[in-house]
Order: C-alpha cells, then sequence, then structure tokens
C-alpha cells in the first residue's frame, strides 16, 4: 500500500509543472509555411506489373502456370485552402487480367488437386475525395511529411471462366467499394515554392 500511495504522490509531483503552466508542453515546433494558400496541386500515377509463371514448385505447389498483368492509372488533384492544408479528388481506373494455365496442389499420396484453364478479366473505377495537410521538417522548403484523410468509393465489374471451351463455366461479379483512410507519407520537391 505505501508503495502505491508514494508512486501516485510522486507522479503528482512530476506533473505539477505542467498543471501550473496551464496544461500545455512546448514541444519546441515551430509551424512554418511549407505550401501557401492558394497553390494548386496536380499529378497524376501509373503503374504497370506484368508476370509470367512456368512450371513453378513451392513446398505443395506442383506445376504453377500463370501469365496475367495489371494496369493502373490515377490522376489527382487539389487545392490549398490554407497553409499547409489542401482539399482534393482523385479518380483512378484499374485492369486486371490474368490466365491461369494449371496449378497442381500435393498434399500427400491421397490427396492431390488439379485446377485447370482459369482465366480472371476485372476493371473498376473509384473516385476519391480528401484532406491533406503538410509539416516541413526543420526550416527545409523542400522536404516534408504529409497525412492524408480520404473516403473513396469505386465500383467493379470482372468476368470469370474455368473449364476447357466445351465444358466452360463463367462467372460475372460487380463490386461496390467504399473505404476509409488516412495516409501519411513524405514530400520533396524539385524547387522551391517561395523565394
Amino acid at each position: 500500500m505505501n508503495k502505491l500511495t508514494l508512486t501516485v504522490l510522486l507522479t503528482i509531483i512530476s506533473l505539477t509543472p505542467l498543471w501550473a503552466k496551464g496544461g500545455k508542453f512546448d514541444r519546441g515546433i515551430e509551424m512554418k509555411t511549407f505550401i501557401p494558400k492558394g497553390q494548386w496541386m496536380v499529378g497524376a500515377s501509373f503503374s504497370y506489373m506484368e508476370m509470367d509463371v512456368d512450371n513453378y514448385q513451392w513446398l505443395v505447389l506442383e506445376d504453377f502456370n500463370i501469365t496475367g498483368y495489371t494496369f493502373k492509372v490515377s490522376p489527382i488533384v487539389s487545392y490549398f485552402i490554407r497553409d499547409n492544408v489542401s482539399i482534393g479528388g482523385r479518380i483512378a481506373y484499374s485492369r486486371s487480367l490474368m490466365d491461369m494455365g494449371n496449378l497442381a496442389i500435393s498434399l500427400g499420396d491421397d490427396l492431390n488437386i488439379n485446377l485447370s484453364d482459369y482465366y480472371l478479366k476485372s476493371h473498376m473505377v473509384s473516385t476519391s475525395g480528401f484532406v491533406r495537410t503538410y509539416l516541413n521538417l526543420g526550416d527545409s522548403k523542400r522536404f516534408g511529411l504529409f497525412n492524408e484523410a480520404r473516403v473513396t468509393y469505386g465500383y467493379g465489374e470482372g468476368n470469370s471462366e474455368n473449364g476447357s471451351s466445351d465444358t466452360s463455366k463463367a462467372v460475372h461479379e460487380a463490386k461496390h467499394v467504399l473505404n476509409f483512410g488516412i495516409s501519411p507519407g513524405m514530400v520533396a520537391f524539385v524547387n522551391n515554392l517561395q523565394p
């Protein structure tokens, strides 16, 4: 009981200087303008990935054959409503194709699974609205940190087929996606925005 009382008393004594200052603790961070009000930010990102796997084997996977690609493009625009604070939007389009020639799974002498002639094609369009805040690193006007809060809605469709052409089974899918996210990151400018 004495140890608990002593711990509580030491905690109260150590926090007393904070209460005397009104509960504020000065971290020594000085807010500076990294990107001024009234600026526009415009950009885009592109990605393309291609896969080609032939006769791959690993643990229980045997004779794994797959080819395909994924393509994505995403333009972005935002406006700085205050110093270091912007609001904006992003539109993204993605398309994927996967053609799996064969997949054999061997789990022992009595249990083998074999999938072949599986084909999947899908595409999605999504739109996002976001608020992004910036913080410069020290006195730098080129390097900074940002945090983005966003809401995204997307709609996509896909078709998959299983089996050879004479015994083919097809499935059509439609999907709606709603995401809420926070995305921190780092930014670097090639030139200064301010003199």
